[in-house]
């Protein structure tokens, strides 16, 4: 899982159990205690994701890269190299909101990115995502 603070929430993103990719999100409030759900909405990070990384700017979660179990080829994963978005104050209004990449939207993402490191430029108008290991091609698909 990823794990970010939000204000005086802790927000946990994702994992793996076994060989299942999570898509779940949770918080847990650091001054009352106990931990809640997000309500999960559609649609959701493809796969669910272990080894993303995780950001928030704002009130806003950004979750980029990872990996899932390939859905037929035991042992091999699907890496992902994109970035999605959810509002942690109205998870259930948009639900996560993939953001596409591309030169026309001034987005562009590594490809198959696992565990890369996030960074907030300009005034939180800049993304930048960097780093992360090289994708072996015999496991990825």
């Amino acid at each position: 899982w990823r794990q970010v603070v939000w204000g005086r929430h802790l927000v946990l993103f994702g994992g793996q159990w076994g060989r299942e990719s999570l898509a779940d999100t949770w918080l847990l409030d650091t001054v009352l205690g106990g931990w809640r759900q997000v309500a999960e909405s559609q649609p959701m990070p493809t796969g669910g994701r272990a080894r993303a990384t995780a950001l928030v700017a704002g009130d806003v979660l950004l979750v980029c890269g990872g990996e899932s179990p390939h859905p037929t080829e035991h042992g091999a994963c699907v890496r992902w190299g994109d970035l999605w978005s959810l509002d942690l104050k109205a998870p259930s209004k948009l639900g996560w909101v993939r953001v596409h990449g591309g030169h026309a939207t001034g987005c562009v993402l590594p490809t198959r990115t696992l565990e890369p490191s996030l960074a907030l430029l300009h005034a939180g108008r800049t993304l930048l995502v960097f780093g992360g290991p090289e994708a072996d091609p015999a496991l990825v698909r």
